[in-house]
């Protein structure tokens, strides 16, 4: 993990769409400094596209941070168009506008930090994410032994 102040979590979101538009999903891995799980979740989303999913994922992931107390947290995501939202690099697309303003909002909660990761860097929680596209229910991972097998190394 890169080095941050301590206490930081690192949060890996990833995000599936079975077509563009489709049926969704969304999961996320969330580790501390030494890499220790804390938690991980997955959920499905209704039709929609896959920067639309990815920003759900997003939003949905640093909301179960927030409840936990987790505060100061680096979230990385292999979807460079929505990470550059995030980071104000480029103008958000009007569909987009509601869910980019919800996560601003949750940022002036906390500390957070938006990092652009390669796909083979978040091939855990793609899994997830895949295997969540179109079905409603969320599940919450709370402990390592829950996880997926594919997912768990």
């Amino acid at each position: 993990m890169e080095e941050g102040p301590p206490g930081r979590v690192k949060l890996n979101v990833d995000s599936s769409a079975r077509g563009n538009p489709e049926n969704s999903g969304g999961g996320g891995i969330c580790r501390k400094d030494d890499r220790a799980f804390v938690f991980a979740f997955a959920t499905g989303y209704e039709v929609g596209s896959n920067n639309l999913a990815e920003l759900r994922a997003i939003h949905d992931r640093i909301v179960i941070c927030l409840k936990r107390g987790l505060t100061k947290v680096i979230v990385e995501s292999d979807f460079k168009v929505v990470i550059n939202l995030l980071m104000e690099k480029s103008s958000t697309p009007w569909r987009w506008k509601p869910w980019v303003a919800r996560i601003n909002a949750l940022m002036q909660l906390g500390s957070f930090t938006f990092n652009h990761i390669l796909r083979e860097g978040n091939d855990p929680v793609y899994s997830m994410a895949r295997a969540r596209s179109g079905n409603q229910a969320t599940t919450l991972y709370l402990h390592m032994a829950s996880l997926p097998e594919q997912v768990r190394g």
